[in-house]
Parts: structure tokens; sequence; C-alpha cells
């Protein structure tokens, strides 16, 4: 029983570094818009 609570905090921990991955990525692709639309700007 110990054991099986232990994997699941480990996929847990996982998945949440699965969706921090993720939302950095969304942020990298922000920011190369925003910079896009400023040279479009100027």
């Amino acid at each position: 029983m110990k054991e099986e609570v232990i994997t699941m905090v480990v996929m847990k921990e996982e998945l949440l570094t699965m969706v921090g991955m993720r939302e950095e990525l969304l942020n990298m692709v922000v920011m190369k818009k925003e910079m896009v639309a400023k040279t479009k700007e100027t």
C-alpha cells in the first residue's frame, strides 16, 4: 500500500513537471509573438 502511494506521488510530480514545461513553452511562444508584433509596429 505504501509503495502504491509513493508511485502515485511520483506520477503526480511528473505530471506537474510536464504542465510546467508546457506553460514555459507557451510563454516562449507568446513572447515571440509579442516581439514580432513590436518589429511590425516600428
